[in-house]
């Protein structure tokens, strides 16, 4: 007789048993399913099939396009490509050229297919237009990466002389200014014309010149462009990397022009990106322009390394911007060359040991703020305190801030004015330190070296001085309001605000200024022969020779001998 412990063994042996069966049969059933769903995600949908046209076998490219060399086929949609010809349109390109290779069964593209093939390079050239080779080296053709279809600039480097290119009515910055104030060191007063004809005439040898521009690439060397490539998104096909010709598309007189270039100067060709149609925003470059374009980028270096210790900024084009968000244009600004940064009427923007916080005021590097009546603009770009100043002149400074001289006796400091000039003096008149001045009866203040500043010593450029001390104003008057008004940008205005033409103003000494590189004039005369009048030997009229002192360049030339002119 079993015992009752070894049944219920037995019970519990055959349950797990089953139970096994049972998880083995659902794990099966669950991997079952699971695999006909993936398989049905793989699948997808049932496709529609389209009918496309397939060639029957490898086609060449040049020939005609013929029904007898085609097929259609079932195609998948999912693999129809957008531009495959249709079984109802294939009868529109019969007799149209293959213009790329077809293999067997590849679908027949639109873009397979032109009305016309190449027969020869000029079938290349369009009607109305014409081809031209000019040689290149190979800078120009940009180390052989140039290539067909792709777009130049053409220049020609050409003496100024082979077609009269003159700019004596625009004078490149500099130049005209180093004559003029040659012109007014020499007493003249305005600029002679055999002085302008010298500076003009001495200006450059060669100019660049625009010749034509976005200008289609042909062929590079015996490579001819083909132009199917481009709407298939592929690239031109290269056999060598080498060449030393290209050919363009041009009109009939734009291949003239290109001649005349060739023939009277250096051809110069440039790529562009093939996809810019800008032009050139200039007519001609010559040397001088290199000196102007590096003065430029020095002062744009020096701008950078000044806002940065000022704590100003320069935007994307170049502009001072201050901290408190202020943007002062950068042909408004000076720049000393020990980095003093002003604009061109005088307001201080950054200086070493002297920033300007987003207040607007000016601080020194021990965090003090400096009053703004209290900074004086040395001539050597440098900038001090009006207290400084009147220290080195044996003045002390009290309690209240007063100046005191070794006498004892007081001057309140809002009696002391420091004029541009680098002059201290009181108001009414008396000179503490610095040059000697002295004030007409209009009120202007006059230096001994002829400089004239205003009532309230802002330095004037443009004016001059007469026989009887008064102030002319350009157009000859004598100026009687001394008490101007100069803005940041140099504008002078009078009491009433109205604008003097010709006249700009600074709180800036006279020598004070960008430290820009010097423009040399080859050849430019310092001495200058002037028939004054008069009468002369034998009635004669003498010539006399006056020295100038170019400030572009000095020569060691002698003067000439006094000459007798008929």
């Amino acid at each position: 007789m079993a015992s009752p412990s070894g049944a219920k063994t037995g019970t519990v042996f055959i349950a797990s048993i089953v139970f096994g069966i049972a998880a083995a049969f659902l794990s099966v059933m669950y991997l079952k399913s699971k695999e006909a769903a993936l398989i049905a995600s793989l699948a997808g949908d049932e496709e529609t099939l389209v009918a496309v046209v397939v060639a029957k076998q490898d086609l060449s490219k040049g020939i005609k396009l013929k029904a007898a060399d085609f097929a259609v086929r079932q195609i998948p949609g999912n693999y129809v490509h957008p531009s495959a010809v249709k079984p109802g349109e294939f009868e529109n390109y019969i007799g149209r050229f293959i213009v790329e290779d077809i293999s067997r069964g590849k679908s027949l593209l639109t873009s397979f297919v032109d009305e016309t093939f190449p027969v020869d390079f000029s079938d290349l050239v369009k009607k109305d237009r014409r081809a031209i080779t000019i040689q290149i080296d190979e800078p120009q053709s940009i180390a052989g990466m140039l290539r067909p279809g792709n777009r130049v600039d053409l220049f020609v480097n050409i003496g100024t002389r082979v077609i009269g290119y003159s700019a004596t009515s625009d004078l490149p910055p500099g130049l005209e200014e180093a004559a003029l104030q040659a012109a007014n060191s020499a007493g003249v007063g305005e600029l002679p014309p055999e002085l302008l004809q010298t500076v003009a005439g001495k200006k450059a040898n060669d100019v660049i010149l625009p010749v034509l521009q976005d200008v289609l690439v042909l062929a590079t060397g015996r490579e001819a462009y083909q132009d199917y490539l481009d709407r298939l998104g592929l690239p031109q096909r290269r056999q060598s990397n080498t060449f030393t010709s290209i050919t363009i598309d041009v009109s009939p007189k734009q291949a003239a022009l290109i001649l005349m270039a060739e023939d009277q100067g250096d051809l110069l060709g440039i790529l562009r990106n093939r996809h810019d149609r800008g032009g050139a925003d200039f007519t001609g470059i010559t040397a001088l322009d290199l000196l102007n374009n590096a003065n430029e980028m020095k002062k744009a270096a020096a701008l950078q390394k000044a806002a940065a210790a000022a704590g100003a900024t320069i935007d994307e084009n170049g502009n001072w911007v201050t901290a408190d968000g202020k943007v002062i244009n950068k042909e408004d600004i000076s720049i000393s060359a020990n980095g003093t940064v002003t604009t061109k009427g005088g307001q201080l923007l950054g200086a070493k040991g002297i920033t300007v916080n987003e207040n607007g005021e000016y601080v020194d590097e021990n965090g003090n703020v400096i009053p703004e009546d209290q900074l004086v603009f040395n001539a050597d770009g440098t900038v001090t305190t009006k207290d400084e100043l009147m220290k080195a002149a044996g003045y002390t400074i009290n309690e209240n801030g007063d100046y005191v001289d070794k006498d004892g006796n007081v001057v309140s400091a809002d009696d002391i004015q420091v004029l541009a000039n680098g002059t201290v003096m009181t108001k009414d008149g008396k000179v503490l330190s610095g040059p000697k001045v002295t004030v007409n009866k209009d009120g202007f203040i006059i230096a001994e070296d002829g400089t004239v500043m205003t009532a309230d010593g802002k330095v004037l450029a443009g004016v001059t001085v007469d026989e009887n001390g008064n102030v002319i104003a350009p157009d000859g008057s004598i100026m009687k309001d001394a008490n101007l008004i100069v803005d940041a940008d140099g504008t002078v205005r009078d009491s009433n605000g109205n604008v003097i033409a010709g006249v700009s103003g600074s709180s800036l000494p006279p020598t004070f200024g960008e430290d820009e590189i010097e423009l040399k004039i080859p050849e430019m005369p310092t001495w200058v022969a002037l028939v004054l009048g008069g009468s002369g030997k034998d009635g004669v009229a003498t010539t006399n020779t006056i020295k100038v002192e170019p400030v572009a360049a000095e020569f060691p030339i002698a003067p000439p001998a006094t000459e007798q002119q008929p």
